[in-house]
């Protein structure tokens, strides 16, 4: 076994062979691994500074919640950027941007289709809770029925039609 006076910064040890990951790249004490600051070095805790910050959370002292990442609020220890990109309804690098009015899916990549009572659809799914407008075809609102406006023509003369009649026999 061999004995250094000091072991390079971020170790510590008999053969200087833990890891250490104090704040400023400052050295750790040689034998128990403590941080001088006592500081770790960002997505480090504990007392020796060597245990990554849990899942879900980043930063200095893990301090930082995740956003919403698309592997179950794991991000980078360090920046908390979510590697594995966002859940639908979410964008950014931190996954921490809801979509915009009118926007779904994966990084809100997606427009809302003609959902009815001016209401935009869900952000996740892109569905239109509220129904569509007249025409358009459900559960997204994307596409038009086949006909449709030939029928409502059709329904509109009709309509007119029966109003009409209606009206001249109560004149005779």
């Amino acid at each position: 076994m061999t004995q250094f006076s000091e072991c390079p910064v971020g170790r510590y040890g008999d053969e200087c062979n833990e890891l250490c990951h104090c704040a400023d790249e400052e050295p750790c004490d040689r034998d128990t691994g403590i941080c001088s600051m006592p500081v770790c070095d960002v997505g480090w805790r504990e007392k020796t500074c060597n245990l990554r910050c849990p899942k879900g959370f980043y930063g200095q002292h893990c301090a930082m919640s995740c956003g919403f990442c698309k592997d179950k609020n794991a991000c980078d220890h360090e920046k908390g950027i979510c590697t594995s990109g966002c859940l639908e309804g979410y964008s950014g690098c931190f996954c921490n941007i809801k979509c915009a009015t009118g926007y779904y899916g994966q990084d809100c990549s997606y427009r809302c289709g003609m959902c009815s009572k001016n209401e935009t659809c869900n952000a996740e799914t892109g569905k239109c809770n509220t129904g569509c407008v007249t025409g358009y075809t459900e559960p997204y609102c994307k596409s038009k029925h086949e006909g449709t406006s030939g029928s409502t023509h059709n329904l509109s003369y009709i309509l007119s039609w029966i109003l009409v009649t209606t009206i001249a026999l109560f004149h005779l």
